[in-house]
């Protein structure tokens, strides 16, 4: 301001005085009498001297600048009960002088002057133009520059200092950087640097020159101010423990309930009046990172640190929600604050506040699937209830099922099973093996066979469970249904559908009327009606319910969330059963990307997607890639999930399909009987999931010409098949068709292998639709049948049907479309041999003209 002045005016006089402090107010008039050779006596004032020369016409025009009068003992003195303001008065207010007070503080400048300008923080060109005026040479235009002034706030003696140490110091902007971000040591060495600062009058700097002496001042004038308020110096520190956003005005009024709103008013405008704080939107506060950081240094050396992080934690602990879904509103309100105080906190704070605030937010973390997060609080509730409680008190057991629950999310089964072990037997011995408590952990330790394949035993467990909740507290209570759900999700593992549909739909609608449509736990139970309709061949139900889940856990959860990227799974499953093939890969595309991003490429949840993968690959004719996915991720089941869960055994099923279809029988084989033995074992010879997979086998011995052999082996597991399924399902389809083909490849009972392909094509028509290309290959194999009966005419007409409806839905390059077309090529030449001329000749002029119109661009 000066020097601008002095460029515009150059005739002019400018007098700079430092008003920081009493004693360098009267040094400033003393310096400016000695540059106008008057002299002083003891008897004189300084002040009133200068005052009266400015007002003598040889003075000419003149401005003063009187920098910071950050203290109200510079601007008053008292004289007995009356406060003589004494700055102003020895300044003559005269047409040829002007007068610029600078000052941090609003309550002060509002005394000395109506006339307010206040200084904004430096725009983004500003502060890059210091950055680049003080650097010189060094500096560099680069995406480091923007990180280093948005680091700093725009302030201009952050950034002034900044650029001296890189200067001084021979580094880049990059590497200043690394050393910031380091730690908070670094970052106070860092802004703790004073600069050499000259004034306007070539003199050394006078005025604190380091960020943090700067604001150490305004500090101390909290605390000290005798008229202030001392709320004030209260809230800034425990502020300076907070992030730095949004920080509730509510949250801070909990900090004394002893104070009157007055008070808070009244503190609140003096900390914006100051610029160490500025209201946001929605009755919120924000705070500069620097200040903070200054405000945490400040408090270490005043020795309070401990007791105002404490105070942060304790505030926190009684704001923060249970962390339960009806409080998610008010838990994401608040989640950067609990977060903050929580790490910035000096140890050791107070540990039930610290232990109840962790609790809560780990109950948040964990519902929103931040399972890391969640479980390094939980570790440390369960540390801190058993110092303070003891291992075996109730509180510290509840905490350590806690754990257990988010370490079984995460996929750590072994953990978390080891310690909800411990837990049941301490809860056994404290309060019985059926008491609510206990029931809760042995409900975890249920859930936990399910998830390692131990189907039969998680339903045994899973129906004792619910039994004695439903005797102690009734069906319609929250951990009843929990156990409910958990049996039908077993139910459903061991092919017993109709069971589970019949309690999964009960489930549902008794958390439907308890916690409303999108409460996270009706979602989950919705899902696993979803799929009990599903495998039951019920797809348009279960498609319909599953959209819907979808958009709820989008809307409610979010995108990146486990349920979700759950959800898009599912949509990509059902849609690719129906055949919608282009749909269904974005699904699947963007399933995965999700769960590799939430929960890492070994979480079962993840491996699920990556299992159907290969199958739709090998639905689309992608046979190669099919075969190296496939291969890889039975290799991942087998190290991560062991040989004979029941995930690796559906891999080794899928395995087998799709090198059939690569024509490598063998191995084909190898992988159906490794899976059908292992399923046999783990879920029983005629499991749903078991007898497709016999079927399979069978069909695979049949392409090997093992005909006899494969024919057996399909009608018992076709019959075991319609026992447990019914003769709609589409499983029960596919076998008919197995059957049906083997038939033909024996050439004999061709009309029970017709009978069972019209069959297989009614139920696929029915259950998966007539535009499906499940459908149009079962159309194809009832041409092939045809074909083998000299029926030439109908096989020309189901056969061109087949190729029509091949083409529409898969494409003219998937390899089915090829065979398809080629059994349609020799369909024409048997014609035409048949018919020896017109008839036969027109037909293939008629293909002719037909696979002209396919290549035309």
């Amino acid at each position: 301001m000066a020097y601008r002045w002095k460029d515009s005016f150059p005739k002019q006089s400018i007098l700079w005085i430092h008003a920081g402090n009493r004693d360098r107010l009267d040094q400033s008039f003393r310096d400016i009498l000695g540059q106008l050779k008057i002299p002083e006596t003891s008897e004189t004032d300084p002040k009133r001297l200068v005052g009266d020369w400015l007002q003598r016409s040889a003075a000419g025009r003149w401005l003063m600048i009187v920098d910071n009068v950050d203290s109200e003992d510079v601007v008053f003195e008292m004289t007995g009960n009356n406060a003589e303001l004494k700055l102003v008065s020895c300044i003559p207010k005269t047409a040829t002088g002007s007068v610029l007070f600078t000052s941090r503080y609003k309550r002060i400048a509002m005394k000395l002057t109506d006339e307010l300008i206040g200084l904004d923080a430096m725009m983004e060109d500003e502060a890059n133009a210091l950055l680049k005026r003080s650097l010189k040479d060094d500096y560099k235009d680069s995406e480091p520059s923007k990180q280093l002034l948005e680091e700093l706030g725009y302030i201009p003696l952050a950034i002034s200092q900044a650029a001296a140490f890189i200067r001084e110091n021979c580094i880049g902007i990059t590497e200043y950087l690394d050393i910031y971000h380091e730690s908070e040591d670094d970052r106070i060495a860092l802004l703790g640097e004073d600069l050499s600062i000259k004034g306007p009058d070539g003199s050394g700097s006078v005025v604190p020159s380091s960020v943090l002496s700067t604001w150490f001042i305004s500090f101390n004038h909290l605390k000290n101010d005798a008229s202030g308020v001392p709320l004030a110096s209260d809230l800034l520190s425990v502020m300076s423990f907070m992030d730095s956003q949004k920080i509730p005005k509510l949250l801070l009024q909990m900090f004394s309930k002893k104070s009157l709103k007055v008070h808070y008013v009244t503190a609140f405008g003096t900390l914006k009046a100051m610029s160490l704080i500025s209201e946001s939107e929605h009755q919120t506060f924000s705070m500069h990172r620097l200040v903070q950081l200054s405000m945490r240094r400040w408090l270490k050396q005043e020795g309070t640190e401990q007791a105002m992080s404490s105070k942060a934690i304790s505030m926190l602990a009684e704001a923060f929600p249970d962390g339960s879904f009806k409080t998610w509103k008010e838990c994401s309100a608040l989640i950067v604050h609990a977060e903050a105080v929580l790490r910035l906190a000096v140890l050791p704070t107070s540990d039930f506040a610290r232990a109840k605030l962790l609790a809560n937010v780990a109950t948040f973390q964990n519902g929103r699937g931040q399972y890391d997060a969640a479980e390094l609080k939980l570790r440390e509730v369960v540390e801190l209830k058993a110092e303070l409680l003891g291992r075996d008190n109730l509180e510290t057991l509840q905490a350590t099922d806690s754990l257990a629950l988010c370490l079984r999310r995460a996929a750590k089964f072994d953990a978390a099973e080891e310690l909800a072990r411990k837990t049941c037997l301490e809860k056994e011995k404290l309060l019985g093996e059926v008491h609510v408590e206990t029931l809760k952990t042995a409900q975890l330790l249920a859930a936990l066979l399910g998830d390692r394949g131990s189907h039969q035993l998680a339903e045994e467990r899973n129906r004792q469970i619910w039994t004695a909740r439903v005797r102690i507290l009734g069906f319609n209570q929250p951990e009843t249904l929990e156990s409910a759900a958990m049996l039908a999700l077993s139910l459903w593992e061991l092919g017993r559908y109709t069971e589970a549909e019949t309690l999964a739909r009960d489930v549902l609608a008794g958390r439907e009327k308890m916690f409303g449509e999108d409460n996270p736990d009706t979602l989950d139970i919705a899902g696993t009606l979803g799929i009990i309709l599903e495998v039951q061949g019920k797809l348009s139900e279960a498609k319909e319910l599953k959209r819907h889940i979808l958009e709820v856990r989008e809307r409610v959860l979010g995108a990146n969330h486990p349920a979700t990227a759950a959800s898009l799974h599912d949509m990509a499953w059902i849609l690719h059963q129906q055949g919608l093939y282009s749909e269904a890969g974005d699904y699947y595309t963007c399933a995965l990307d999700s769960k590799l991003k939430l929960l890492g490429e070994d979480h079962p949840e993840t491996l699920t997607t990556m299992c159907n993968i290969p199958v739709f690959l090998c639905d689309q004719g992608h046979y190669e890639d099919a075969e190296k996915a496939s291969r890889r991720i039975v290799q991942k089941f087998e190290k991560i999930q062991g040989l004979e869960h029941p995930q690796t055994l559906d891999a080794l099923g899928d395995l087998a399909v799709v090198l059939r279809h690569v024509g490598k029988l063998d191995a084909a084989a190898e992988a159906a009987q490794r899976s059908i033995t292992g399923r046999e074992k783990v879920i029983g010879k005629n499991h749903p999931w078991t007898l497709p997979t016999v079927i399979q086998h069978g069909y695979i011995l049949t392409l090997q010409g093992d005909h006899s052999r494969g024919e057996e082996i399909i009608r018992i597991a076709l019959a075991g098949l319609e026992t447990e399924l019914g003769k709609d399902h589409p499983a029960v389809n596919t076998g008919a068709t197995c059957l049906s083909k083997n038939l033909l490849r024996q050439n004999q009972r061709l009309e029970e292998a017709e009978d069972l392909g019209r069959r297989a094509l009614d139920g696929r028509t029915r259950a998966l639709g007539p535009d499906h290309p499940y459908t149009f290959k079962s159309v194809h194999h009832l041409a092939r049948v045809l074909m083998a009966q000299e029926r030439y005419h109908e096989a020309e007409v189901t056969c061109r049907r087949a190729l029509d409806g091949l083409q529409m839905t898969l494409g003219t390059e998937h390899p089915d479309v090829s065979i398809c077309d080629e059994d349609y090529e020799r369909i024409l030449r048997e014609l035409v041999d048949e018919n020896g001329g017109i008839e036969g000749a027109a037909l293939v002029d008629l293909r002719e003209t037909e696979l002209r119109k396919d290549t035309c661009p």
